[in-house]
Formats: C-alpha cells, sequence, structure tokens
C-alpha cells in the first residue's frame, strides 16, 4: 500500500513502481475514517521548502497506520536539505518512526523534453541565451537523454538492488558534468 502526493508527477511515478496499490493523499484527506492496515505501507511525496509538505504531514497525524514496515520516500531535484533528519523528528514528535527513509539523488543533463526542445530551436523566450550561458560551465557530448533514463535510475534507486546507495547523486546526464 503507497499514499502518494505529486506536484509534478514524479512522486507518482515512483509510487506506480513500487506498489499496485495507490491511494492519492489528498484524495483520502477527504475520508474520516482513515484506518489502514497492509504488511508495507509507504509514504511518496516531494521535497517543499526543505520539508515533506504539510498536506502530507497533516495525513500521517490524521491516520492510524497498522504495519510492520513503514517507510518513506522523498523525491527531489537538486539538493535535499537534511528532510531525511527533519522527517524523523516530525515522526518522533507524533509517536511514530519510519523503518526506511533513504536520501538519493538524480542530477538529470539535458533531456528530451518540450522546453527543452523549444529552448533549443530558440522558441523559449531567453532559451538561446540560457544555452549560450551554459556552454561556458557544461560540456555536452551529446545526444540529449531520454526522460526514462532519468526515470530508471529513480528506480533502481527505490529498489531492492539500490537498497545500499545512500546520501549519493547519480548524474544522469551522458557525460555532460564530466
Amino acid at each position: 500500500m503507497v499514499f502518494y502526493f505529486t506536484a509534478t508527477g514524479n512522486s507518482l511515478y515512483v509510487a506506480k513502481h513500487l506498489d499496485d496499490e495507490l491511494l492519492s493523499i489528498p484524495q483520502e484527506l477527504n475520508k474520516t475514517n482513515r484506518h489502514y492496515k497492509a504488511d508495507r505501507i509507504g509514504i511518496i511525496c516531494p521535497l517543499f521548502e526543505f520539508e515533506i509538505p504539510a498536506l502530507v504531514k497533516r495525513f500521517i497525524c490524521d491516520s492510524e497506520f497498522e504495519t510492520n514496515y513503514f517507510y518513506v520516500v522523498v523525491t527531489y531535484g537538486c539538493h535535499h536539505g537534511g528532510v531525511a533528519e527533519r522527517t524523523q523528528d516530525f515522526l518522533k514528535s507524533i509517536g511514530r518512526e519510519a523503518n526506511y527513509i533513504n536520501i538519493n539523488a538524480v542530477a538529470p543533463g539535458a533531456t528530451v523534453t518540450p522546453a527543452h526542445l523549444a529552448n533549443k530551436a530558440g522558441e523559449q523566450p531567453g532559451g538561446a541565451k540560457m544555452l549560450e550561458y551554459s556552454r561556458h560551465f557544461v560540456y555536452f557530448p551529446g545526444p540529449e537523454c531520454d526522460p526514462m533514463d532519468q526515470a530508471n535510475a529513480c528506480l533502481f534507486l527505490a529498489s531492492d538492488m539500490g537498497k545500499h546507495v545512500k546520501g549519493q547523486v547519480i548524474q544522469v546526464c551522458n557525460g555532460a558534468f564530466l
């Protein structure tokens, strides 16, 4: 059983690959009886201002979880800001504990997205200037990465294969930052 809150879709994507039983935290908050029982219960959410979102905290506080294994996965883009420690402190403050919290990052390089393609074509306001500026700092051998390249790195980190990878930044950039 996985509860998720997503802003851009990244947390939902990760949740879909961790469990078949997905429950949206905003939808669950509309229910009056929130008692959940499963062998494993997970919370998947993005990092907001170096914390798990207030909506997710409220859901955890106001829900009952009956499980042998409770875990939290926080997705983020660049810097985790110590969210694992703050999440564990929050859980302890309400008398709960996670069996597993892990913080890793995937640092993407140029990725084929509509925004990247618009920048490359000069169709995005300021995009050509941004690309020219970034060439001073980044070696870009090409070709661009597919969004699935980053997604697969996230799945690896969230899977049993990545369970011993802790506090790492995995660069999925086709050598752009070598």
